[in-house]
């Protein structure tokens, strides 16, 4: 569907805030509205969002500011989800003003205000002002310097932090033999999913392939959620635990927690109270090098990457200043890796009417119809011999 129309009329329907937005995902359902404070929308989240098909999303920051890529607004956009700022979100803190809004309160939204409707509160009036296909383009024109500015600036923070990376050897893990973990990685493919660019969309097309495979699935952080969605259990969770729903953590996954050379492991804590049992891995970088650098180490086939953060664009929609862990991991374990990011654009999804049951289906109906044909003119032949005859 195409939102390059600008939306008209009123919008109505119940409403969701969360300063957090990856915590917003996923307790939004579909047809809801989402009110988020996030600037420089990235399309991972715009991914998540339009996968709960809302109805809207108000947000308190500047969905792009050309400060960095963020793909976000143009992947809503082309999902038909109208987007609007809210103009006056600098007089107020922002995180204690969302979370204080009460969870699926009634919003009406017209072209300039988001009207929400409290029981036990006045209501409450905002300014707001949507985000249309055409102030989407002036920004990106406007601020394309400035990009090409931090572009330059994220490359030679890439440089200097894998050559002193490399120099202090940071991009090889610190366990000093692979974890007693119950599941079998040893020989086996290997499936990492991230809560990355296109994950879905790749994960839709290769599923019936991975089904054959019967490859073990690591997920990090959310990309549990991502693959619970389509009916898959993750063999193994690791991460920092903090864009993944409690129901995943809890769905028998082995938990592999994400912890840096010095010790710190901020997933721990979320995990012990919870009650949950996990085991520590060490290594510098982001969770998703510690989980490409955990399979290899523990003996992986190959690794099939979805969801991945290996490029420029990627890593900076994340707001991060450079990639040297990410560079440095790609170049350690790179022969094993099979990077499957955008092979949805390759492989048309399959349709109902494409699938086995519905060829074989297809096939019975044509016979079917075919011998019934067939009996039809059969029986009008035999009239004609028999009968037409005798009635000249």
């Amino acid at each position: 569907m195409s939102g390059s129309v600008k939306h008209t009329g009123r919008i109505e329907g119940k409403l969701l805030a969360d300063p957090v937005t990856k915590h917003l995902c996923h307790r939004l359902k579909r047809g809801e509205i989402a009110f988020i404070a996030h600037e420089n929308l990235d399309r991972t989240t715009a991914e998540s969002l339009a996968a709960k098909r809302v109805k809207a999303v108000i947000n308190a920051r500047s969905f792009l500011t050309g400060k960095q890529p963020a793909d976000g607004a143009q992947l809503l956009l082309q999902h038909g989800i109208p987007m609007y700022e809210w103009t006056e979100s600098g007089t107020h803190c922002l995180h204690t003003f969302l979370a204080s809004i009460p969870d699926y309160v009634e919003a009406y939204l017209d072209d300039h205000t988001l009207s929400l409707s409290q029981a036990t509160n006045p209501a409450i009036h905002l300014s707001i002002q949507q985000l249309t296909s055409e102030i989407i383009t002036y920004r990106k024109t406007t601020h394309k310097e400035i990009t090409d500015l931090q572009i330059n600036c994220f490359i030679s923070n890439t440089i200097d932090h894998a050559k002193r990376e490399a120099e202090q050897q940071q991009f090889h893990d610190t366990q000093k033999s692979p974890l007693p973990i119950q599941t079998t990685v040893s020989g086996r493919y290997v499936v990492v999913v991230n809560r990355g660019p296109m994950c879905r969309a790749d994960l839709q097309v290769i599923r019936p392939m991975l089904k054959k495979l019967q490859p073990l699935f690591i997920a990090v952080d959310g990309g549990a959620d991502i693959l619970r969605d389509y009916d898959i259990q993750p063999d193994l969770i690791i991460g920092d635990m903090d864009s993944i729903s409690t129901e995943a953590l809890q769905s028998g996954a082995e938990l592999i927690v994400h912890a840096y050379p010095d010790g710190r492991a901020p997933g721990v804590a979320r995990l012990n109270e919870l009650q949950l049992a996990y085991q520590p891995f060490a290594v510098a970088g982001t969770s998703e090098d510690a989980a490409l650098l955990f399979a290899d180490k523990h003996g992986a086939k190959a690794i099939v990457c979805l969801g991945s953060h290996s490029n420029i664009h990627d890593v900076m929609e994340k707001g991060r200043e450079g990639m040297g862990s990410t560079l440095l991991t790609r170049m350690r374990i790179g022969h094993k890796i099979i990077d499957l990011k955008g092979i949805h654009q390759l492989i048309p999804p399959v349709k109902q009417w494409q699938s086995p049951s519905w060829m074989v289906a297809s096939l019975l109906l044509v016979l079917l119809t075919g011998y019934f044909i067939r009996e039809q003119f059969h029986a009008i032949s035999v009239f004609l011999r028999d009968y037409l005859p005798n009635s000249l």
